[in-house]
């Protein structure tokens, strides 16, 4: 029997152990400069013990986070910071933790632009050269660097990909590869109230961001 799960603020035990210990959210801070401690290696190390997520028992809780950071990469999803991801506890015992589905994709696919501003980067073909601006910032990163040198949100997905090992890389890669075109472009053109550039737009970005997980651009 499946009992009822709820989404907690706590991180897996890892994260209170006492090798990461210190290595958080210094003084409590909310947004500290650099999010220390808030990496790809450390949310996967802190990932260990949890199960996946409901209904992928065919992937560990690291390898299902670094598919998190493929969707990311491939919507422009800039906003996985420390409270954008989560682990569920089950009400009742044996309280097992596991990787909560992944939410909260609202800062995705340009949502802050104006139509004018996407129809120009539709007319001039500058779509590429838009997405590759697109920074991993809510991870740990050294708080000096200018926001060009900070990691991309395909490399960051590529480095996940790494930590996760082979059998994540091939399982994400195949599921890219073997997109249904047509089921996207559906999904898309029936969003209510989604201008036509906007759709325009989306499905652009869709196509260049997965030709760029992919090494075809």
């Amino acid at each position: 029997m499946t009992h009822p799960a709820r989404r907690t603020g706590e991180p897996c035990p890892r994260l209170d152990s006492p090798e990461h210990r210190g290595q958080g959210l210094p003084g409590g801070q909310l947004n500290p400069p650099g999010r220390p401690g808030h990496s790809p290696l450390m949310i996967m190390t802190a990932l260990a013990d949890c199960q996946p997520p409901p209904g992928r028992s065919d992937l560990t809780a690291a390898e299902a986070f670094a598919g998190y950071l493929v969707l990311d990469a491939w919507v422009a999803n800039r906003d996985r910071h420390d409270q954008n991801w989560a682990v569920l506890r089950r009400t009742a015992a044996p309280g097992g933790l596991q990787l909560a589905p992944s939410y909260d994709h609202a800062s995705s696919l340009g949502f802050s632009l104006f139509d004018d501003r996407r129809e120009k980067l539709l007319r001039s073909g500058a779509i590429k050269r838009w997405a590759e601006r697109g920074r991993a910032h809510r991870f740990e990163r050294d708080p000096s660097l200018p926001p060009r040198d900070i990691a991309t949100l395909v490399a960051t997905a590529h480095h996940a990909l790494d930590l996760a090992g082979d059998r994540a890389r091939r399982h994400w890669t195949e599921r890219l590869r073997t997109l249904d075109w047509t089921k996207v472009e559906g999904v898309v053109v029936r969003t209510p109230r989604l201008s036509d550039v906007t759709a325009r737009f989306i499905l652009e970005v869709l196509m260049v961001n997965r030709r760029r997980l992919l090494h075809e651009d």
